[in-house]
């Protein structure tokens, strides 16, 4: 959870559901929460492959629980291997024409990842304007 300015009782608060990042600058603040506007389109992902899946025959809360514990483990090792740096992670999880690959290049070639870069700047312009 980002907070501006740094404040020892809200941090101490928020450290109780996750890690408090402190930020001095609100400008900063605003780019951080650009990012939260993530949550809706991140449940949207797994709803559109836990629907995949069911549309293939998969019961739908075996498909629902597989996606959302499928998510929480790859969201579990990006944690776990924060040092390591996402880039690298993007690299080691694919093998040379294999289905990770195979799955990035098609949406990078759908410009899937240049859209969301646009959404997040769209939502931070909106975000500064709104002071």
């Amino acid at each position: 959870v980002p907070i501006c300015p740094p404040n020892k009782k809200v941090k101490e608060f928020f450290n109780k559901i996750g890690t408090t990042i402190e930020i001095k600058n609100e400008k900063v603040c605003n780019m951080f929460w650009s990012t939260s506007a993530l949550m809706a389109p991140f449940y949207e992902f797994l709803k559109v492959s836990a629907d995949w899946l069911t549309q293939k025959g998969v019961n739908q809360s075996k498909a629902t629980n597989y996606i959302t514990e499928l998510f929480l483990g790859l969201s579990q090792d990006a944690v776990n291997k924060k040092a390591t740096g996402l880039k690298k992670l993007v690299v080691e999880s694919q093998t040379p024409k294999g289905l990770n690959e195979q799955a990035l290049k098609e949406l990078q070639r759908e410009k899937f990842y240049s859209k969301l870069n646009k959404t997040l700047n769209n939502i931070h312009t909106r975000l500064n304007k709104a002071k």
